[in-house]
């Protein structure tokens, strides 16, 4: 996956051998005109956070209630192509400490982009769990092992 700058500056992911066409703003194969034009430019790789990711809502005390959101792109968050990274836990979180189900909400998001569930079965202990995207993450009897200590 390599990045680029899209017309409006926004940083796109753009999978290998595929290139961002200013005419239709999305990835279409053999675009090399524009690459060549320097229509998009490259862009260093941010590094992502690793999996899982929290997000905290409502009054910071002792009794926060914890949730963890486990599953595939899906709890990852990605939409937009593989642009936009934004997990759902979030909007969950604030929406719980809103309605007053917690005063104090933290949602962990942990998602495997790209895994079926046997394949999240499989990891269930790892440590360095790397999905589609080439995000890292845990599996979910970690997480749990951890959260718990």
């Amino acid at each position: 996956i390599g990045y680029s700058l899209d017309a409006t500056g926004a940083v796109c992911a753009v999978p290998q051998g595929l290139l961002l066409s200013p005419a239709v703003g999305r990835p279409v194969a053999g675009d090399v005109a524009a690459a060549a034009a320097g229509s998009w430019l490259p862009v260093e790789e941010p590094i992502p956070p690793p999996m899982p990711v929290a997000f905290c809502a409502g009054a910071e005390d002792e009794g926060r209630t914890r949730l963890l959101c486990y599953g595939d792109s899906l709890t990852a968050g990605f939409c937009a192509g593989g642009r936009i990274f934004e997990p759902y836990g979030q909007a969950l979180a604030e929406a719980l400490a809103a309605a007053g189900a917690c005063t104090s909400c933290e949602v962990s998001v942990c998602g495997h982009s790209g895994h079926l569930a046997a394949e999240m079965v499989a990891n269930l202990d790892g440590e360095q769990v790397q999905d589609l995207a080439l995000r890292h993450g845990k599996g979910l009897r970690r997480i749990l092992d951890e959260q718990e200590q």
